[in-house]
């Protein structure tokens, strides 16, 4: 399956990556996380829970930070 984000989602979370730099030096962990769960949905796009009709959404664990899709 190919993923692709909408501007505003990479926006945000190129935004939530540079807070995380900024004040924890966890940015580059942050975006490995993120490619690590982008990379399982590219291989079973529905492991995670629907929270509405086609709405899943997926937590990055150590973060805490939902993603929507």
């Amino acid at each position: 399956m190919k993923v692709r984000s909408h501007p505003l989602a990479k926006r945000e979370l190129i935004a939530a990556a540079l807070y995380l730099d900024k004040v924890a030096h966890l940015g580059a962990d942050f975006l490995d996380e993120y490619e690590k769960w982008e990379s399982e949905l590219k291989v079973c796009p529905e492991f995670c829970p629907e929270i509405g009709m086609g709405i899943r959404k997926g937590i990055l664990k150590r973060f805490n930070y939902l993603v929507g899709y």
